[in-house]
């Protein structure tokens, strides 16, 4: 699910990215909690996508929550699912 998420996001598909997203951080936190650091993870994306979206309020609250939960959740790797630079060979 997260990976499609991944996939749609890259597609320039964020409603359907932003709703698979939102259902993968409701399983997560049903089956860790809402302080695990997946959980984090799940927020920082989530966040990122509605960045995109243009909906800046909503994922500065994502964003909080997730850096809260894991302050190094943020430390993206370049050419990562969200960047949009590539890695060099």
């Amino acid at each position: 699910m997260h990976n499609l998420a991944f996939l749609l996001y890259d597609k320039g598909e964020l409603i359907e990215a932003e709703s698979l997203l939102r259902e993968a951080l409701n399983i997560n936190i049903k089956a860790y909690s809402d302080s695990h650091p997946y959980t984090a993870s799940f927020l920082a994306n989530l966040a990122m996508v509605l960045v995109a979206r243009g909906s800046l309020k909503e994922a500065e609250k994502f964003f909080q929550k997730a850096v809260e939960i894991d302050p190094e959740v943020l430390s993206f790797e370049i050419g990562g699912p969200w960047s949009n630079e590539k890695k060099s060979s």
